[in-house]
């Protein structure tokens, strides 16, 4: 009788937490507390290198504290970062281009930013013609004294991801300091520069929405995607100075606690930390898109495979579910299955098969990876996105003779197959009788986001009397696959 009545308050427990507190989750809107931009590149194909242009939206009618992060993709070591502050409705966009000391940003968007992005940011200006400020990108987080093994140097700055984390809302002189002036300029932006300015701040309210496009002018290639959008991360603010590397996904004030739904089940997950919740909505288990590459029509395709809170787990000498190796020897497994668009000739890399014994596994070995469809090796960079972060091991498509189709791709390794572990205080409702239970639950997979991108390459055209640009190029978001369920005993 007493553990019936335990079990009932705990299920009671559960419906008013998942009535009344936040959890983190993937906002199916695209509106979020935080971005993760899958990739940015100022890489190059056929010698022109490409551009990645950024936008961050606030829909909500607050202004906002933001910080901005770009890593670079080898070990998601930061190359830059800033405080943003964005008026209500505003819209902040930038841009990353190649430099000679390996990458930087440049922009013209007047929304205020700690530090300065401009010589003088705050006074008069011509909104007509804005002034053109830029932020170069630093190797120090992985060079000299903290060289991680990964290789040193401006060249790792070349490709990578994007975090927006929303920190606080900015209330009464803060906000108005922030907002646009009838001349286009936020009128004190100094104060939120100054380390010693204390704003007035409120909770985050998420509504932050945001686009990446890389483009390539010479070669006329566009690929585009969306940012993805995480939600209730935080009830309380933690806003800080843009010289306080705090805060991260591992903040004390991230949200220990996961919204997922699956398989007819609404997982309410409970965590013994606010990363694993972070990690455990972004958990996939497969991933699957289309790919082309046809000789006929010149074509090629990479898929982009990013593990934004790799970090977290990853050291140069240890790792932690659900990642399986250190840097050192960095690798996770891959097995990929593909067929052409006839359902035939569907092949399997990496996996066990009785006709065929055990094959090679693929292997992605960073934090932003590239596989690149091909049937046969390939050395760096890859066709489309110019990448240096490839992954390892056999072809991708194992017969020539599947020239365009689909394919998953299978995390395989040990960590992935342990997964993450909630905590037993989980609930899980049954959306189909709206039943609660309650108990550990496990997410298998490791948390990855990407997109595929693809061209055709047909050079130059003659378009009647002219010459006229003939390549194009798109991109797909990933289609994936979750696997949740009880532990094993």
């Amino acid at each position: 009788m007493m553990r019936a009545i335990a079990v009932a308050a705990l299920f009671a427990i559960g419906i008013c937490a998942g009535r009344e507190a936040r959890a983190v989750s993937l906002n199916p809107e695209g509106r979020g507390q935080a971005l993760i931009y899958p990739y940015y590149t100022v890489r190059a194909t056929t010698g022109n290198p490409f551009n990645t242009y950024i936008t961050v939206v606030n829909h909500e009618a607050r202004a906002k504290a933001l910080r901005v992060r770009f890593r670079e993709g080898r070990q998601g070591r930061e190359v830059a970062r800033f405080n943003l502050f964005l008026s209500p409705n505003d819209v902040w966009t930038a841009a990353v281009i190649p430099s000679q000391l390996g990458a930087k940003l440049v922009t013209r968007d007047q929304s205020c930013t700690s530090p300065s992005l401009y010589p003088v940011q705050g006074g008069p200006a011509d909104p007509s013609v804005p002034p053109v400020g830029e932020l170069q990108f630093s190797d120090s987080a992985f060079s000299g004294a903290n060289a991680d093994g990964g290789g040193e140097g401006p060249d790792r700055e070349r490709e990578g991801y994007v975090e927006v984390i929303e920190m606080a809302t900015l209330l009464g002189d803060s906000a108005a300091a922030v907002t646009h002036s009838s001349s286009g300029v936020p009128p004190s932006c100094f104060l939120l520069q100054s380390p010693t300015y204390v704003p007035a701040v409120g909770p985050p309210e998420g509504g932050l929405s945001g686009t990446g496009t890389l483009i390539n002018v010479a070669s006329g290639l566009d690929f585009t995607f969306n940012a993805e959008a995480l939600d209730g991360l935080a009830t309380n603010p933690y806003y800080r100075e843009v010289n306080d590397p705090y805060p991260d996904f591992d903040a004390a004030e991230v949200t220990a606690v996961s919204d997922l739904t699956w398989q007819g089940n609404q997982y309410r997950l409970v965590w013994a930390r606010g990363i694993d919740a972070v990690s455990s909505v972004l958990m996939r288990f497969e991933v699957i898109n289309e790919f082309v590459r046809d000789a006929v029509t010149q074509s090629d395709t990479d898929w982009v495979l990013t593990f934004p809170t790799r970090r977290f787990y990853v050291t140069p000498t240890a790792a932690a579910l659900p990642f399986s190796r250190a840097n050192n020897a960095n690798c996770e497994d891959l097995a990929i299955t593909s067929a052409n668009r006839d359902e035939l000739r569907a092949v399997q890399t990496g996996v066990c098969q009785p006709e065929l014994g055990c094959g090679q596994r693929l292997r992605t070995c960073f934090a932003s990876n590239v596989i690149t469809m091909r049937d046969s090796s390939v050395t760096s960079p890859t066709p489309v996105l110019g990448s240096f972060n490839i992954n390892e091991g056999p072809p991708p498509i194992a017969t020539n003779q599947i020239v365009s189709g689909w394919a998953l791709t299978l995390f395989v390794g040990p960590g992935p197959g342990a997964g993450l572990r909630s905590l037993p205080v989980t609930t899980i409702r049954d959306m189909r009788n709206d039943s609660l239970s309650a108990g550990e639950m496990v997410v298998r997979g490791l948390p990855v986001v990407g997109f595929m991108a693809r061209t055709f390459l047909n050079g130059t055209l003659t378009c009647g009397s002219i010459s006229c640009q003939g390549n194009y190029g798109g991109s797909f978001v990933h289609r994936y696959r979750r696997f949740i369920n009880t532990p094993s005993p």
